[in-house]
């Protein structure tokens, strides 16, 4: 019997985390050790939206339960209507999620090309949290369960990459989870799907700008660049052309022509 649930909105409980990566990496590979962690993070209020007076809604009834875009510090919408012929709950219920904690730990390291590795497996799982339920539009009296016991779930295949902006490094993550766990005699599943930046100060590990390793900003750069410009939203080459990608987004356009000039006039 699971329960679907969804983000509320983009910036809700669970639109935002906090934590930390920590990876192991070396020239050739890339592996997520433990003490990665993700927390979700506790924003706005817990009824945001303008008109929840229709409570319960159905899923397919323009006229049932609102969603809102704005910010709610419960995160995430249940669908209650599997149970409808259990307990005769029907339509969608706002649910609250409190201190959870996600981690994302790799067995093996992932290989790392140019750059970009296959994100694909990751095994995710929760490490704590607390669900509750509201049974209308008011904030839960109680929560259903103290803890979370989830199947482990690994998410999918996606390519992430390592790249420079300046003087720091940047990790881009895509994550899309799908993540099965029970509360009570209840089984929930929740998607997850976004992307995870990390970066990392990198100062004295390489000069911001250089394109052709020889620790300096000059016209040999400019060249390299101009053989590589691709304009905005384009992916960079692999290799030949990924040093010209200097705000990490996976493009090389004027953005990032407009930072080699700026690292050329630094000593």
């Amino acid at each position: 019997m699971p329960l679907g649930s969804y983000l509320q909105g983009p910036d809700s409980d669970l639109a935002h985390y906090t934590g930390a990566l920590v990876v192991e990496l070396t020239s050739s590979t890339i592996r997520l050790a433990p003490g990665t962690i993700l927390i979700a993070g506790n924003s706005g209020d817990w009824l945001p939206g303008t008109d929840y007076s229709r409570y319960p809604g159905d899923l397919d009834d323009p006229n049932g339960y609102v969603r809102t875009p704005a910010p709610a510090n419960y995160g995430i919408v249940t669908d209650l209507t599997p149970l409808g012929a259990v307990i005769g709950v029907r339509g969608l219920s706002p649910s609250a999620t409190r201190n959870l904690q996600i981690t994302l730990i790799d067995a093996a390291a992932k290989a790392l090309v140019c750059g970009e590795f296959d994100e694909g497996g990751t095994p995710t799982d929760f490490v704590s949290g607390t669900i509750y339920y509201s049974s209308g539009g008011s904030p839960p009296s109680t929560n259903m369960v103290s803890t979370i016991s989830p199947a482990l779930t690994a998410s999918v295949a996606d390519p992430a990459w390592l790249g420079k902006d300046g003087t720091t490094q940047v990790l881009t993550l895509p994550v899309s989870s799908l993540t099965t766990y029970f509360i009570n005699f209840l089984v929930v599943q929740l998607r997850y799907e976004g992307t995870i930046v990390a970066v990392r100060d990198a100062t004295g590990e390489f000069v911001a700008g250089d394109l052709n390793g020889d620790d300096q900003v000059d016209a040999a750069d400019l060249a390299e660049f101009c053989a590589c410009m691709t304009g905005p939203g384009a992916f960079v080459p692999p290799c030949e052309c990924r040093e010209a990608d200097l705000d990490a987004d996976r493009d090389a356009d004027l953005l990032d022509f407009a930072r080699l000039q700026r690292f050329a006039n630094e000593p």
